[in-house]
């Protein structure tokens, strides 16, 4: 039989990082887990995760989706802490979001729900915007 502990968190935010890089801390050494992907939008929380880990994983990725605007796309990764990531070794992915992007442009434009915008609705409305991010970009962290 195998045991697991849940963490619930009271509301999102920065306060809750350490804890969870506590927490991600334990199930690596419990699990032998290798590989850890961290969701970052400016690299601040890939950057405390990639201290904490840097002796105990020798192969991670950040994922850091990107902010669409009309004229162009803009990551919002800090160079500062685009830099810092690099000199640790992590991985960065900048991706648009797979679970809404051109599907829901065309949703805006001709009405209606797509199947994707259905299955990000869903994650979300059932596990969290969290667990729905993580879906998108596990894939290309691995």
């Amino acid at each position: 039989m195998r045991k697991e502990q849940i963490i619930y968190l009271e509301r999102p935010g920065p306060q809750n990082t350490e804890d969870v890089i506590d927490a991600v801390t334990a199930y690596i050494a419990r699990s032998g887990l290798e590989r850890v992907v961290v969701a970052s939008t400016t690299g601040s929380t890939a950057v405390k995760f990639a201290a904490a880990l840097e002796k105990k994983k020798q192969n991670w990725s950040l994922s850091h989706t990107i902010r669409a605007s009309v004229k162009r796309a803009l990551s919002v990764l800090t160079r500062k802490n685009g830099k810092m990531l690099e000199r640790q070794g992590v991985t960065v992915l900048t991706q648009s979001h797979v679970l809404s992007g051109i599907e829901r442009s065309i949703s805006r434009k001709f009405g209606g729900i797509s199947r994707v915008e259905t299955i990000a609705e869903a994650l979300r409305s059932l596990l969290g915007h969290g667990l729905k991010v993580c879906v998108e970009i596990a894939n290309h962290g691995s």
